[in-house]
């Protein structure tokens, strides 16, 4: 059995103990439960099981009602699609609004004082496009490491506004900031499944295949970013 399913039963046994470093722990051998299929010292605590029915009943009526999907999901696509609109219309017109991103509005910026604009529009567009992918693993394939990735990386992006904000003061920065700040909110409070994480299960995470995937998905990410942001930037140096 896996450390999530020995949890099923160990987080409503009179038998658990909380340890600040490790999580929940059997109280008779200060260790993770190692037990297969069925534990012989198992004796339920009758209301932690009330208030773990309950919890299971609310998750379950919100899967209901959306459909399965992770609830939030739809604004990745939104981001994604508002993105390339900023991205055109800064090409064509010169025009920034408030829906941006910031690694693009930096990218472009840079590009266009070094006049590779076009590079600047490629890169952008790909880094808009993973919006639109996160959109299709969290909505379409529920996966909840795509969308927590995204949220981590939209939150980096906001990041950028504000190492910006330090450096020139200019309301449209402070508006793209707000704006980050409320769809960040937002991203986090509709997704059921990331209120019913607890600090418990933030201490009991374990190396499964889904967060080995957060992980690279989330740096493979990070590391696009990064090395166009490093790129555009060896071109100006070298106008």
């Amino acid at each position: 059995m896996t450390r999530e399913e020995h949890l099923k039963f160990c987080s409503i046994c009179k038998k658990r103990q909380m340890d600040i470093q490790r999580g929940v722990v059997c109280s008779l051998t200060n260790e993770y439960a190692d037990f297969e299929e069925k534990c012989i010292d198992f004796e339920v605590d009758e209301d932690a099981a009330v208030k773990e029915l309950v919890k299971q009943q609310k998750l379950q009526k919100e899967v209901r009602r959306t459909g399965g999907k992770l609830t939030g999901s739809n604004w990745f696509l939104w981001i994604g699609i508002l993105s390339i609109v900023n991205i055109v219309l800064g090409f064509v017109s010169n025009i920034q609004f408030v829906f941006g991103l910031g690694v693009t509005q930096l990218i472009q910026g840079i590009t266009l004082a070094t006049g590779t604009e076009i590079l600047g529009v490629v890169l952008s567009l790909v880094i808009s496009a993973f919006y639109i992918w996160t959109y299709y693993l969290a909505a379409r394939k529920e996966q909840l490491w795509a969308y927590a990735t995204g949220w981590v990386i939209y939150f980096l992006d906001a990041l950028i506004f504000l190492v910006l904000l330090t450096q020139v003061f200019d309301f449209s920065i402070i508006w793209s900031l707000l704006l980050h700040a409320i769809l960040l909110v937002v991203l986090y409070s509709s997704n059921p499944l990331v209120k019913s994480n607890t600090w418990q299960s933030i201490k009991t995470f374990e190396w499964t295949h889904e967060s080995i995937a957060y992980v690279v998905y989330g740096g493979m990410v990070l590391l696009i970013q990064i090395c166009s942001l490093i790129f555009v930037g060896m071109l100006s140096l070298q106008n």
